[in-house]
């Protein structure tokens, strides 16, 4: 029976390291992936500036980017943009697309209840209110993202349009808002 117990002994050791060399493999492809994702931010904010620069816009790299980037990407691309031309990312985008793609570039660089609070703002100063949007919003909400994008609206609007959101949204009564 002593030679049983070490051969299992020596069975798990062997697993154990063959574990230990799976483990450290994993490790050094999380490095390299992302050095590799570094590399794609740095390449993808040069990028930008290269398309949004001269008289002619590459509108056509500056999509492609927007609409194969994950949001966090997104926000990183945002970040490096500023730190290395020293201009934040929206308003180059602002200055050189036309309104249309400026509206869905600009609503791709902001996170989104940060989205979700402009979008409500201009539903509700615009003349008349734009109800179709505002329903968009808060209906697709449950109550504890409608409490925080409340707290985010009033953090940037702090003005009368925030108590016509807040007088919209009755977080105990959900069916206030169909009637």
């Amino acid at each position: 029976t002593g030679t049983g117990t070490s051969i299992e002994e020596s069975d798990r050791l062997k697993q154990l390291q063959l574990e230990l060399e799976r483990m450290k493999l994993e490790n050094e492809k999380l490095q390299a992936d992302a050095k590799k994702n570094h590399r794609d931010i740095q390449f993808d904010s040069q990028e930008l500036k290269l398309a949004m620069k001269g008289l002619t816009i590459d509108e056509k790299s500056i999509v492609n980017i927007f609409g194969t980037r994950s949001p966090q990407q997104l926000a990183d691309i945002a970040l490096d943009y500023e730190k290395r031309y020293g201009k934040p990312l929206i308003k180059a985008i602002k200055t050189c697309t036309n309104r249309w793609l400026r509206a869905a570039l600009v609503g791709l660089c902001r996170p989104k209840k940060e989205y979700q609070a402009r979008y409500l703002r201009t539903a509700l100063t615009s003349t008349p209110h734009d109800h179709r949007a505002i329903i968009d919003v808060l209906t697709q909400s449950n109550n504890k993202v409608l409490e925080e994008l409340k707290t985010l609206y009033t953090q940037l609007f702090a003005d009368k349009s925030k108590d016509k959101l807040l007088s919209l949204i009755h977080i105990s009564e959900p069916t206030r808002l169909l009637s």
